[in-house]
């Protein structure tokens, strides 16, 4: 399976391009947030990645709410939103959980994931990073990320961590075990699962 994911979008159409071309080559597009700037021209956008034609699994960023993603979605074929919810998609489970990016701790993450059963076939998508990873490192020694995030990682090992919310470190990924936490940017990165 062939799977195009990308975050931090914000509305920038010179991203569009590369997205678009990706995605022809895409059997399924995961979305991680902030599509927009603060819900500014989101149905707008919602209706370009639509227009794909492939199936899109999005979370919310920092700069959308969950009452914007809800109604910019509405009525759209292939974009579902999943916050708080587990889509299979053939051999993989996805674990969506969006919003946040500023958040040391997040017990309703930690609530909604402590049950879930989850091996190398798990996709875990969240806008921010995970704690003391390369990913929410902007400054050395300084750290923005999640640590629930990072307590799940370590302890559950899902295969794939797809997140972003801090734009320096877009393109950058590390394993934790046997898991690979990736921030594909804007611009999107295809990976042959």
């Amino acid at each position: 399976m062939k799977v195009l994911v990308f975050v931090d979008y914000h509305d920038q159409k010179e991203y569009y391009k590369s997205l678009s071309k990706k995605a022809e080559y895409a059997d399924l597009i995961l979305g991680a947030g902030d599509y927009s700037m603060f819900g500014n021209n989101l149905r707008k956008i919602m209706k370009d990645f639509d227009n794909f034609g492939k199936p899109c699994l999005f979370i919310h960023g920092n700069h959308e709410s969950e009452e914007e993603m809800i109604e910019s979605t509405k009525g759209l074929k292939n974009i579902k939103w999943i916050h708080k919810e587990i889509v299979k998609k053939g051999d993989y489970k996805i674990l969506g959980y969006g919003g946040g990016g500023f958040e040391r701790r997040n017990e309703e993450f930690e609530a909604f994931v402590k049950k879930e059963k989850v091996d190398d076939k798990t996709i875990l998508l969240v806008h921010g990073p995970p704690y003391e990873t390369i990913q929410d490192t902007v400054y050395p020694g300084m750290h923005s990320g999640n640590i629930s995030y990072k307590e799940f990682i370590r302890e559950k090992q899902p295969g794939l961590v797809i997140c972003g919310h801090i734009h320096e470190t877009a393109g950058l990924s590390q394993t934790i075990g046997k898991t690979i936490i990736l921030n594909p940017g804007p611009e999107g990165v295809l990976l042959d699962l």
